[in-house]
């Protein structure tokens, strides 16, 4: 998920700085890292060095991308990740059939759009769309298509426990960071080059990570039941013992936040390793 920073480059432009933030099996939440496209904007190329970037700094094992609908990213993320689930934010989903629809009708589109991403099964959310159809099809045919269209994106986090589905279905945990890091950023008007948006939000986002509730109602056990149904569990021992450490990126120089093992580096405070 992205938010606008003020960003001098010669001259002073809004500029959208997207995070990517991570839970991982214990449920630990980290950030991952953030990135700058600056006047290139959104690609398919710009997330597939995003995506590579990840990969180059250690995470190896994706269950699942929950992300807004933004051009190029499901491309990117299949061909990168492809053996992980892709979940579109169902909020963002409401929001924009909501705008499209009369004031009048959005209180009862709003709650047919609910019993399909309330379903609890799959099978249930699907019969809840066919009433979708059935109801509004012939009033607002471009947005229930779209939603049938994308039903396998919106619909991935019902694979998923009931404990963490809460977590997997829309992108509020990034929303709320973006919030924190707006708090945080405003007593800065603009950033004076890219490196100063970096070292300032690297101070901001390394100080908020956190444990989900919900992730601790999965017993250990169970949780990697989940996750083997797909990776081995090599992987996800290994993934529980990374942390994030600040360094130069070995391909572009410039401060990324990356993962390694806590035995190699471990995180002090002044942004140093030991």
């Amino acid at each position: 998920d992205g938010t606008f920073l003020s960003v001098r480059r010669g001259k002073t432009a809004k500029e959208p700085v997207y995070t990517a933030l991570g839970i991982k099996p214990d449920g630990r939440r980290e950030i991952l890292g953030f990135w700058l496209f600056g006047a290139e904007g959104e690609s398919a190329q710009n997330w597939e060095e995003v995506l590579k970037d990840l990969r180059r700094c250690g995470v190896r094992r994706v269950r699942i991308f929950i992300t807004d609908d933004l051009p190029g990213l499901e491309e990117a993320i299949k061909k990168i990740f492809p053996e992980a689930d892709w979940q579109l934010c169902v909020l963002h989903a409401v929001r924009d059939a909501l705008n499209k629809a009369r004031k009048a009708d959005r209180e009862a589109l709003a709650a047919d759009l609910k019993r399909v991403y309330r379903a609890e099964t799959e099978e249930e959310a699907r019969k809840a769309l066919q009433k979708l159809w059935d109801h509004w099809g012939g009033i607002y045919p471009k947005i229930v298509e779209r939603w049938e269209n994308k039903a396998y994106a919106l619909l991935a986090f019902l694979r998923y426990p009931k404990p963490i589905r809460r977590y997997l279905y829309t992108t509020n945990q990034l929303e709320r960071l973006a919030k924190e890091v707006k708090r945080r950023t405003k007593v800065v008007e603009v950033f004076c080059g890219e490196e100063a948006v970096e070292k300032l939000l690297y101070l901001v986002l390394s100080h908020l990570d956190e444990v989900p509730e919900g992730f601790g109602d999965l017993r250990k056990s169970r949780w990697e039941a989940i996750m083997l149904t797909r990776h081995n569990k090599r992987d996800i021992m290994v993934s529980l013992k990374q942390a994030l450490f600040w360094d130069k990126c070995p391909l572009t120089k410039s401060f990324k936040l990356c993962i390694v093992p806590v035995a190699l580096q471990t995180l002090v405070k002044g942004g140093g390793y030991a």
